[in-house]
């Protein structure tokens, strides 16, 4: 029969008191390893490793929890396990890569929604509320940004002007011509016709002869229109070639915008 407890216990707890149930002591000083016999922790694994890649693809995914997996391991996974998919061509393999990317879909999937509800209840980061996507708010957008580029195109009429060089036999110069003089008429501007075969377009009945203009600007073609600042001396092409009004209105602005970095660009050649 074993002894019983109790005289040892006793002897513990009176013969020792100052170490009973109510008294700690301080833990004995750790042994000291010599720095040689100190192990360095092993790096962790790096799923970009080829070799640990390898070993991804014959993991076996149903011992895995997917969904407590950090993300740069699943990503991993997945490209794995496609690989062995497109290389073994089973069943079993795909079905495993389904599963990866299934995980992936619902991680993504949950995402959004979050970005979605960030969205919402942050109107500052919601790129909606400064440029709407509906028809209607892309209707009342279109207004307020022709409202603000007719603005601006007014304002210049006072300072700037259009060449437009043209000849009367070209096609595309006869088509171009009213939408050029719907320009001038619309926003108030003036523009300087410029005839390279000496006769003038039912638009422009009263145009100059190029006189060789053309060919010192760098124009190649027609039509061609430029856009001018006289007291900047600013002169810079806007288009050869076909234009709708709203891409003349467009590249008029864009120009006049940037006509600084222009300038620099022609002082550096």
């Amino acid at each position: 029969m074993a002894a019983a407890p109790g005289p040892v216990l006793a002897e513990w707890a009176w013969d020792r008191t100052r170490e009973g149930w109510f008294w700690y002591e301080d833990p004995p000083a750790a042994r000291e390893v010599p720095p040689e016999a100190q192990r360095p922790e092993p790096e962790p694994a790096d799923p970009r490793d080829p070799a640990v890649r390898e070993g991804l693809k014959r993991w076996p995914v149903d011992e895995a929890r997917l969904a407590q997996l950090p993300v740069a391991w699943l990503r991993a996974l997945q490209d794995a396990k496609l690989e062995r998919a497109l290389e073994d061509f089973t069943p079993e393999a795909a079905r495993e890569y389904l599963l990866v990317h299934r995980e992936h879909f619902r991680r993504s999937q949950a995402f959004t929604d979050l970005w979605r509800l960030v969205l919402y209840t942050h109107p500052e980061l919601d790129p909606a509320a400064a440029h709407p996507v509906s028809t209607a708010g892309l209707k009342v957008a279109d207004a307020l940004e022709r409202e603000a580029r007719q603005a601006q195109l007014a304002a210049w009429a006072e300072r700037a002007g259009l060449y437009f060089f043209f000849r009367s036999t070209c096609p595309y110069c006869r088509a171009f011509a009213p939408v050029l003089k719907l320009f001038a008429d619309t926003h108030g501007w003036r523009v300087l016709p410029i005839t390279q075969d000496g006769r003038g377009l039912p638009e422009f009945p009263d145009a100059r002869p190029d006189e060789g203009v053309g060919d010192a600007i760098g124009v190649r073609a027609v039509p061609a229109v430029y856009v001018a600042i006289p007291e900047e001396r600013f002169l810079a092409p806007v288009g050869q070639g076909m234009l709708t009004l709203a891409e003349l209105e467009d590249r008029v602005l864009a120009v006049l915008e940037n006509r600084a970095r222009l300038a620099r660009k022609e002082e550096g050649r």
